[in-house]
């Protein structure tokens, strides 16, 4: 059972990641959230909106599954796996119909039921690879899809 802060972000992936559906980030997330990310940093829902649009045209098909929860006083975070296939640009690199499995973990922090500060942790660098063709190996730090 998830506990109130947990469901606020398991809808926020849930509904924008899977679902496509990006008016969620602007429920979720407060107007001044600092997002924090391999990609630099950003203040409030619109340009998390822009970089997630980014991904969905890069990765229309990309599938993320939430493997654990963890939370401590306002903050909350999730170990999470995703699949998808390149099929538009992507950080400079033209589409390579390239099949990505990545994994990562993201971390929020929470006031008044709010999203105000979010990190993302993940690999671009194996991302890269994989575009490129070339095999990553992951190991069992990702659960398959």
């Amino acid at each position: 059972m998830f506990t109130q802060s947990q469901q606020i972000i398991d809808r926020y992936m849930t509904e924008v990641w899977n679902k496509k559906n990006r008016s969620i980030i602007y429920e979720a997330f407060s107007e001044d959230a600092l997002i924090h990310s391999p990609m630099g940093e950003a203040r409030g829902p619109k340009s998390l909106d822009d970089a997630v649009r980014q991904w969905h045209e890069a990765f229309p098909d990309i599938r993320l599954m939430i493997m654990e929860v963890f939370e401590n006083g306002n903050k909350v975070a999730v170990q999470w796996s995703a699949k998808g296939t390149h099929k538009g640009p992507f950080l400079g690199i033209p589409a390579t119909m390239q099949p990505i499995h990545c994994g990562g973990v993201s971390m929020y922090r929470l006031e008044k039921d709010r999203i105000v500060e979010y990190w993302a942790y993940i690999n671009l660098h194996n991302l890269a690879l994989q575009l490129q063709g070339k095999e990553v190996n992951y190991g069992v730090h990702i659960a398959p899809l």
